[in-house]
């Protein structure tokens, strides 16, 4: 072994005089640019996001049009780049071989020296440099080199492509089984980081992104989240003089308040400040009854995506619903503004207010019982993992699997969480701080 390595000396240089030597020196140089292009083609083509193609839309439309149809087929532009790719590296290595042999007497030697030379010439010439460059400048090269190139070279490889296409279906299919039909469905933490990036190129503003990601989690998040809770919803007794609820109505000051006769679950309709209005402008107080003061509300399960209830006020003409649970109780109240609200802001109208956690130091925080995990967690970064509840007061009834009293304190890992104030049984001021390091590794 010892000899072969000292043999790498004994070149034999007048061989590079031979023409077919230039000739195949000639050959190897356009195999790895060969190589590069391949191996660039697959990181640059890969690396467009959809605002690089848009843009070349308004600035190239043909150019834009011919990497579009590469993209729209991506598992046939990969075939063909790898097969492009190894067959080119193949000759490669094949065609240096030939100069080595050449080169040295001793075919042992010619072996060892084109492994040498041709391992690090392809990692540097048909690999790494060419896909940082891509990575670097994928449009620009997309644009020059890439997209003609390749478009040929997908339709000149096709039916190598079919048959190794035809060969890798059927291998995958007896090894992990029949494709599934959501491979290319794209999740919703992917296209918010798509978001992200069309955001920062500008095609959209940070209100519309907001507004975009609020629509799509509106389709999971059930009205529990935005819904004005029942023991923060004002009704009215129906069994009292008409004068006395217009009275209570405008002393509540709400522009929707149920109604309820006998018990409160019992609701009958609701008070609408537009409709009074307009009652009011027909008959006097004395000639009217309760019954036409009211509008009809719907009863919706507190299961229902805030999605649906937005689709729910579209088609119909109610601003307001009441949620129940599944025992038939009421649960609370969400208006058509909690729902736009929740769309444009990301928390209903009506939980607006609560939702501000105040900052009293680095590691101290204040909030409302009622403010919504989400606007916490954005407000202080502190980690709180997805849980069946909505709100701080909630978090803390889980934590401690019962109803908290003021003076309480509810530890996490870094954080302790103690009741402040109560109001009645709900929980009305939180004080957060962060646990000092010997509290945490006690």
């Amino acid at each position: 072994m010892w000899q072969t390595f000292s043999a790498l000396n004994d070149i034999r240089w007048v061989a590079l005089n031979d023409p077919m030597m230039i000739f195949r020196l000639f050959v190897q140089v356009v195999l790895f640019i060969g190589s590069a292009t391949f191996s660039m083609s697959e990181t640059a083509l890969f690396s467009l996001r959809e605002t690089d193609l848009q843009r070349l839309e308004k600035t190239d439309p043909p150019k834009a049009k011919q990497l579009r149809d590469l993209l729209d087929e991506p598992r046939q532009l990969i075939i063909s780049i790898l097969c492009g790719n190894e067959l080119i590296n193949i000759a490669a290595t094949v065609n240096l071989a030939g100069i080595f042999l050449a080169l040295y007497p001793n075919p042992a030697t010619a072996a060892v020296a084109n492994t040498l030379v041709m391992l690090p010439l392809l990692l540097l010439l048909g690999e790494v440099t060419p896909k940082t460059a891509a990575v670097q400048q994928p449009v620009l090269l997309c644009t020059r080199l890439i997209g003609p190139v390749i478009t040929y070279w997908v339709k000149f490889v096709a039916p190598l492509r079919a048959i190794i296409h035809f060969i890798a279906d059927y291998v995958t299919t007896k090894v992990v089984g029949e494709a599934s039909d959501n491979n290319h469905i794209l999740g919703v933490d992917e296209f918010e980081t798509f978001l992200s990036d069309v955001e920062e190129s500008g095609t959209v503003n940070p209100a519309e992104r907001q507004l975009i990601v609020n629509l799509i989690e509106a389709g999971s998040k059930d009205v529990k989240q935005i819904m004005v809770p029942h023991p923060l919803v004002c009704f009215i007794d129906a069994d009292q003089p008409v004068a006395d609820i217009i009275d209570a109505f405008r002393t509540m000051r709400h522009r929707r308040v149920p109604v309820y006769r006998g018990q409160r679950d019992n609701i009958i309709g609701i008070l609408q400040d537009k409709h009074i209005i307009k009652m009011l402008g027909e008959k006097p107080i004395d000639a009217l009854t309760v019954e036409e003061l009211l509008q009809p509300i719907e009863l919706i399960p507190d299961t229902t995506t805030i999605s649906h209830v937005a689709e729910h006020f579209k088609d119909h003409r109610h601003h307001a619903v009441i949620v129940i649970n599944e025992f038939g109780g009421i649960e609370g109240l969400i208006a058509a503004d909690d729902v736009f609200g929740y769309l444009v802001h990301g928390h209903s109208t009506y939980l607006r207010w609560q939702s501000d956690v105040q900052e009293i130091s680095e590691d101290e925080f204040e909030c409302h019982g009622l403010t919504s995990i989400e606007a916490l967690h954005h407000a202080t970064n502190i980690p709180i993992d997805d849980l069946p509840v909505a709100t701080v007061g909630g978090y803390l009834m889980y934590l401690g699997k019962r109803q908290p009293a003021v003076g309480d304190t509810f530890e996490t890992d870094n954080w302790n969480f103690s009741v402040e104030r109560l109001d009645g049984l709900l929980i009305e001021r939180v004080r957060i701080t962060a646990r000092q390091k010997e509290e945490v590794t006690a």
